[in-house]
């Protein structure tokens, strides 16, 4: 759980004090253990059931990104990802990347914060320095509002305070409460 707490939170589930949601859930008393992934940002997509396997800190994570709903998009140049922000009314982050492909930390906080703003991303952004580089440039009503480099110790906290600087009645999500405690069982589990 240590190696993948940066893109998932984890929780236990009590047959005793969470009998309904233990109840919902397709478990039988052989299966141990059973891992579910929560996606309560997307109530549409139900809880998913890792296949039962050697579950080891791999195969969890590349379960958990296999099952993580792609939303953002890659256009094919900086310069078209930034005509597109310019062209909307509505926030849009440009994540822009050295790597060749979308990091899971990065996927997973994409994920997280899906609802507050549209998501662009630009891999093998060479203009930027370093190897290991990410920058994100928020857009809003046709003009750029912030950008910042995102570090991935700090990354959840940067996105956040930048989603801050456009107006809440926008977002479909209070910023504020990206970044709460959990609170109940399948808050524990959210991404």
């Amino acid at each position: 759980a240590s190696d993948l707490k940066g893109f998932i939170k984890f929780g236990r589930i009590n047959s005793q004090t969470d009998r309904t949601l233990f109840k919902s859930l397709p478990i039988t008393p052989r299966t141990t253990p059973t891992v579910f992934l929560f996606m309560p940002a997307h109530p549409e997509i139900p809880p998913s059931l890792m296949p039962i396997a050697d579950i080891n800190v791999l195969t969890l994570k590349r379960w958990i990104l296999n099952e993580l709903p792609i939303v953002y998009r890659t256009p094919g140049s900086a310069e078209a990802a930034e005509k597109e922000a310019l062209a909307t009314s509505r926030p849009v982050m440009v994540v822009y990347t050295r790597a060749s492909h979308t990091t899971p930390l990065l996927k997973a906080m994409i994920y997280k914060f899906s609802h507050a703003a549209s998501f662009l991303v630009v891999n093998s952004h060479h203009q930027l320095p370093r190897r290991n580089d990410i920058v994100a440039k928020l857009f809003y009503d046709g003009h750029e509002v912030t950008a910042r480099h995102l570090s991935t110790k700090t990354i959840e906290e940067t996105l956040s305070e930048m989603l801050k600087e456009v107006p809440l009645e926008i977002n479909q999500l209070n910023v504020k409460q990206l970044c709460r405690p959990a609170k109940s069982i399948s808050d524990s589990m959210k991404v």
